[in-house]
């Protein structure tokens, strides 16, 4: 659910169109629906413009399904659903070949690829993508 679908939702409730507990229907699943094995995200278009991705690692083909299908019964995403295996953290380094710029030019490339479940920490940090691996591991 996205900003615009919410306001459309609070002005048919405040124009009579839509019944309040009908409202609540809507959006009892907001912000998280626990579906048992998995919390899916549908606030997350909300508050970052793009749904959730499904982290399929431990999962089996039948509950990544039941993902996709909350996913789409909610309409968090009307584009392709992206689910991956494991989280990417990207790091850049100083050293490399060619015109690598002390690492601006990997940097540049990995912050250009815009793919969802990357994260990108800066030049040589990896003591930033061990804090993130270690936000990851405590999810």
């Amino acid at each position: 659910m996205n900003q615009l679908e919410l306001l459309k939702i609070l002005e048919s409730v405040k124009a009579g169109d839509l019944a309040p507990d009908k409202a609540i229907e809507r959006l009892k699943h907001l912000p998280f629906e626990d579906l048992g094995f998995a919390k899916v995200d549908h606030h997350r278009a909300l508050r970052q413009g793009f749904a959730e991705v499904i982290l399929g690692r431990g999962k089996t083909p039948q509950q990544v399904g039941e993902i996709v299908r909350a996913m789409l019964r909610k309409k968090d995403s009307r584009h392709n659903i992206l689910v991956t295996r494991v989280p990417v953290i990207a790091v850049p380094t100083s050293v490399g070949y060619g015109a690598s710029f002390g690492g601006v030019a990997a940097l540049l490339g990995m912050l250009n690829s815009c793919a969802s479940n990357v994260t990108v920490v800066n030049i040589d940090n990896g003591f930033g993508a061990a804090c993130v691996a270690s936000c990851i591991n405590r999810l």
